[in-house]
């Protein structure tokens, strides 16, 4: 029998342990992919592919019980919110004949355009009133600060009443704004547009935005600085716009916090 010489047998021995070190590392990297289930004649890609797959699902997982998380705070501060308010603070009002909820709002808030808030509040349908139905008209502050949503956005929704009461108090002079006035309105619009950065401001336990309250902002700020500038138009009164959509903002801001601020 021939033979090894020391030398190969050395060599041999090398490449066997060499072997058996690639066998384990090979099998170590298939151990690396614990979640993934191989299945026969998966590729690389493949396997890559459905590992891509499973991070995405857990990441949406998780996602969705953060925004549910983040729900279900928003519902309880607007519960608190509500306790905080006080008992309710509204006055009651009856369907007159041939009467509306425009003019329950004149009689409550001492203008017509706030009708939504009453809508709002009443859950009623507008078309369909009787003669001799009560109606409650809630205090608009009282309103804001139950649904959560002054506590939550303090410096808006001061900002909001605010300009309400600016302009009403213009308004009930019944003569040319002086140009004192025209400053109050244009300082209107500024506290009108710091509502809208702050709603918009990105703000621990509120899952979404309200875009429908800050595009009613925006269309009052447009109607006050028509009233400052003198450049009405169309043929209905700034003011009485500009009071229109203040409540929808409201109305729409309102909604936002009970829902849960989503």
């Amino acid at each position: 029998m021939k033979s090894i010489s020391p030398l190969t047998r050395l060599t041999l021995v090398a490449l066997s342990s060499l072997t058996t070190l690639t066998s384990s590392a090979t099998a170590q990297s298939v151990d690396d992919l614990p979640s993934i289930t191989p299945k026969s004649g998966d590729s690389m890609d493949k396997l890559m592919e459905r590992r891509k797959a499973e991070e995405a699902e857990e990441k949406a997982a998780k996602a969705a019980e953060e925004a549910a998380k983040a729900a279900e705070e928003a519902l309880k501060a607007t519960a608190e919110a509500r306790e905080a308010a006080g008992p309710e603070k509204a006055t009651l009002h009856q369907i007159k004949p041939g009467g509306s909820l425009t003019a329950i709002s004149e009689e409550a808030y001492g203008r017509t355009r706030y009708w939504r808030i009453l809508k709002l509040y009443n859950k009623v349908d507008p078309s369909k009133l009787q003669v001799g139905q009560e109606i409650k008209a809630p205090d608009i502050p009282w309103l804001l600060a139950s649904s959560g949503l002054q506590q939550r956005y303090p410096k808006a929704v001061a900002n909001i009443l605010e300009t309400k009461k600016i302009l009403s108090e213009i308004q009930d002079k019944g003569s040319k704004p002086s140009d004192e006035d025209l400053g109050e309105i244009r300082n209107a619009a500024s506290l009108i547009s710091e509502a809208q950065k702050e709603l918009l401001a990105k703000q621990a336990g509120v899952p979404g935005r309200p875009s429908a309250t800050v595009k009613q902002l925006q269309t009052v700020k447009s109607h006050l600085l028509h009233i400052a500038n003198n450049t009405k138009k169309g043929r209905t009164d700034p003011n009485s716009l500009a009071h229109e959509h203040i409540s929808n903002a409201i109305v729409y801001g309102v909604l936002w916090a009970q829902g849960g601020f989503k």
